[in-house]
């Protein structure tokens, strides 16, 4: 079931390829040298899922591949005054209570889960953090148009 959810997931939206390398993170993090059968089973069953938009953008010279990860990407940059409008319009948007609580409740379960090795935490942490730290970082190099 999680490999077909994968697959879906990168069929539609290629950005899911972080699930796989969070989790990938998650495991050298925490000492797990092997991956369990199962994950290996679901891994080769969203391949599977995913082969039709490969072979297609393979005889298509790569065209959704060159879209999404390079051609639209050319003028972009990272920039630290949009990165603080990033996160000042996120406070704004959460109101500045609720952004204090979230950043709190990110730093705690990241940090000090990660040290302390906390099982669930650092899990969930290793789960969200490089996604929704690849897209921030993302997100400072350009300006979103509504």
């Amino acid at each position: 079931m999680i490999g077909t959810a994968l697959g879906g997931a990168l069929t539609s939206k290629y950005v899911a390829i972080l699930l796989p390398v969070s989790l990938a993170a998650w495991c050298v993090a925490t000492g797990r040298s092997r991956a369990p059968p199962a994950l290996l089973g679901a891994s080769a069953v969203a391949i599977l899922l995913f082969a039709p938009v490969v072979w297609w953008n393979a005889h298509h010279d790569w065209a959704s591949f060159r879209y999404q990860f390079a051609s639209r990407h050319r003028e972009a940059s990272f920039q630290a005054d949009r990165f603080a409008s990033y996160l000042g319009s996120q406070a704004l948007y959460l109101s500045p209570l609720l952004f204090g609580l979230v950043a709190a409740a990110g730093l705690r379960v990241g940090l000090w889960a990660a040290l302390r090795r906390e099982p669930g935490a650092s899990f969930l942490w290793w789960m969200g953090a490089p996604t929704a730290g690849s897209l921030r970082v993302r997100r400072c190099g350009h300006v979103v148009q509504a």
